[in-house]
């Protein structure tokens, strides 16, 4: 019978401890009002959250998403409240470089600047190997080469003084590795228990080029951040796991993670503090700064991430781009 008070004691003191430790954005929402900012994600579980935050403070959001029903309903939803901010949603399938493409031309046809850019949304661990119509694995590829790609799209139209970028990350990426990513063997051949490695390779790879672009950004007036949310209860566990597996990470969601409403609190800091507007290239978390988990990559290392990311993204830098990512205009 102790054993059982001792679990519940434990169990208890988990669920005591997520919600202690749990950051809040304490920043007033109306800062974003007026503001343009651009959402992949935005319909559902952390980014409908952060969606709905940035409406309520007045942003004039664009929402890109596969599912644009729900996000039709986030929209009607906000104007029944009588929210400040307007959303414009837009069809956007981040597993094909084609859908991309189109939503980026849409989106600058719609609004000649962008305040802030955020990639939000993910697929979670997979279950098998699937290629995109790319070829490439589809959680690679939705997770970090079409975030890339839809961000260099885009960038031209991001505000040079005072314009953001957001990348959400996760925890994960401590299952990554820095070879496989400069090796470019990101999809093994087998799923078996390799699924964690291939979400915490994208995760690991979206990290570090966060930290490379904030580099080539110095001296632009554009910020770019990534950030762990932190362990959220959403849909992405619908789609992540075997029955096992599964079954007892949901019991532990159900117990020690973050609702998505607490999930989204960091991203919406990065949009609305002052401090990312001037601090750029790091890791955030409960709506702090925190010491990046790894060591940087070697400079030959990031290189050759950065070399091989452009290439998959099928993205041609030439010098003057090159001079200009780096500020010296």
């Amino acid at each position: 019978m102790w054993i059982i008070y001792v679990l519940l004691v434990l169990l208890a003191s988990l669920w005591l401890y997520a919600r202690l430790t749990c950051g809040r954005c304490v920043c007033p929402r109306d800062r974003v009002s007026g503001k343009t900012v651009v959402i992949t994600g935005g319909n559902a579980g952390i980014g409908r959250c952060v969606s709905t935050e940035l409406v309520r403070g007045g942003a004039n959001l664009i929402i890109g998403c596969r599912n644009t029903a729900k996000a039709e309903s986030l929209k009607l939803e906000c104007a029944e409240k009588g929210f400040k901010g307007k959303i414009q949603v837009l069809h956007l399938d981040l597993q094909s470089f084609a859908s991309v493409r189109k939503f980026a031309q849409e989106v600058i046809g719609i609004s000649p600047s962008i305040d802030v850019l955020i990639n939000n949304a993910a697929l979670g661990v997979p279950e098998e190997i699937v290629k995109s119509e790319d070829n490439f694995e589809v959680t690679f590829q939705t997770n970090y080469l079409s975030p890339v790609l839809l961000t260099h799209l885009l960038l031209p139209i991001i505000k040079r003084d005072g314009g953001r970028i957001v990348n959400v990350s996760s925890i994960q990426h401590l299952m990554g590795s820095e070879v496989r990513l400069a090796k470019n063997k990101t999809c093994p051949r087998r799923i078996m228990c390799f699924g964690s490695f291939v979400y915490g390779d994208t995760k690991l790879a979206m990290n570090y080029w966060t930290r490379t672009l904030a580099q080539r950004l110095a001296g632009t007036g554009i910020t770019v951040n990534c950030c762990h949310p932190g362990f959220v209860l959403t849909d992405i566990f619908s789609h992540s796991y075997g029955n096992i597996a599964h079954f007892s990470l949901r019991l532990l969601a159900n117990i020690y993670a973050k609702t998505p409403e607490e999930g989204a609190q960091t991203i919406v800091h990065l949009v609305l503090s002052r401090n990312a507007s001037i601090i750029s290239g790091k890791y955030w978390s409960d709506c702090a700064e925190v010491r990046f988990p790894r060591r940087p990559l070697k400079k030959s290392t990031a290189a050759i991430l950065w070399r091989n990311t452009m290439e998959q993204c099928g993205i041609e830098e030439d010098d003057r781009q090159r001079e200009e990512m780096s500020g010296s205009r």
